[in-house]
């Protein structure tokens, strides 16, 4: 991750996936236990993290649902 330029990797570490496999690799490298791993502030920060990805994830689904369905272009009613 070090090869990368600056902004992507401000952009990558943002991403929930790389947050989660850092806190799994340190898990495993320390061999600590899950319950240390909940009560780490990295992991409320993936918690949240993931969550505003789903909800933005979500919220551009049914944007471009209900854009279909007002242009007629799913075929369903």
């Amino acid at each position: 991750m070090e090869v990368l330029p600056p902004i992507l990797r401000v952009i990558s570490e943002s991403l929930p996936l790389t947050q989660g496999i850092a806190l799994a690799k340190d898990i495993a490298v320390s061999n600590s236990s899950w319950s240390l791993l909940i009560m780490d502030k990295r992991f409320l920060w993936l918690a949240i993290n993931s969550a505003c990805y789903f909800t933005a994830g979500l919220l551009f689904f049914k944007f471009v649902y209900n854009h279909g369905k007002r242009k007629g272009i799913l075929k369903q009613y």
